[in-house]
């Protein structure tokens, strides 16, 4: 992309360029990949080793230009979506600085966008951290879901962030949704005797419920896992066949035996537009 062509390392593939994330390999930025695709690759240094964190670590899933195949999202603008993300990164940021929590946020972001205006909003004594890479296995498979998708970035932002690698249990969040009560949920979460935490909210769908009126799935804008079962928590997902996130998570909660929890409701701060384009006040 960047041989034979008048386009620059420094001028199109920069942290602040146009194109950010998408030669970080090829451009010196990163010295990592992801195993199965070769272009995938991030801008920020490996894990470290850190002192543990006693509580959850936050993590906020964003994708800035979504693909615009991708099944049940409707919101594609990236100039929208990155203005959703950044009022809420704004709000996290505010409430941690407003309490003085040290919880952990990461954000990851899995399709290489320009995170420089999200940078700008955080200083380097806030606690969080940007893991941006570009997802390079999407292209046919579009109809595996946005949750698929999400839950493919999860594990790179686990298998690639500082700060993740302090925590063993981990809330994931939906990068458009800001919870004013999340920082003393991750803060009194007991990592050792919790392994899944899903939401209790009603769902918008019924096509799984089964004879008694049971849900078969579990809204997914929010969940709270051990590190150490992420792989097997979000695997199987496909769309096309009636196994999005939100039932395969439903269908892991139900083999849980022990230290399964459920969030209380959480109310957001204000009404905000999902996927689907529908107003959501509680997660």
């Amino acid at each position: 992309m960047v041989t034979g062509s008048n386009i620059s390392c420094e001028d199109h593939f920069c942290d602040n360029c146009e194109f950010a994330g998408y030669c970080d390999r090829y451009c010196g930025l990163c010295s990592a990949g992801y195993e199965d695709h070769a272009e995938i690759c991030q801008s920020l240094p490996q894990k470290q080793e850190k002192e543990s964190h006693d509580g959850a670590c936050i993590l906020l899933t964003m994708s800035i230009p979504t693909h615009q195949l991708m099944t049940n999202s409707k919101r594609n603008s990236p100039r929208l979506r990155l203005r959703e993300y950044k009022r809420t990164l704004q709000k996290y940021v505010k409430m941690k600085r407003d309490v003085g929590s040290g919880v952990p946020i990461v954000v990851v972001e899995n399709t290489g966008g320009n995170l420089s205006e999200l940078r700008e909003v955080v200083a380097d004594e806030d606690g969080f951290e940007f893991v941006s890479f570009v997802e390079g296995g999407l292209r046919g498979r579009e109809a595996l879901g946005k949750g698929w998708a999400e839950g493919r970035a999860i594990q790179y932002a686990i298998g690639h962030s500082r700060l993740l690698n302090s925590c063993e249990f981990i809330i994931k969040i939906t990068g458009k949704y800001f919870i004013p009560a999340i920082l003393d949920i991750a803060e009194n979460t007991d990592p050792k005797n919790t392994q899944l935490i899903v939401q209790s909210t009603p769902n918008f769908w019924s096509m799984w419920d089964d004879e008694k009126g049971n849900s078969g799935i579990v809204r997914t804008e929010v969940v709270g896992f051990q590190k150490e079962i992420a792989e097997w928590l979000f695997q199987g997902q496909d769309e096309s066949k009636g196994e999005p996130m939100e039932r395969i998570v439903k269908i892991r909660s139900q083999e849980i035996t022990q230290g399964l929890q459920y969030f209380p409701l959480l109310h957001l701060l204000e009404p905000v537009k999902n996927a689907e384009g529908i107003n959501i006040e509680n997660l």
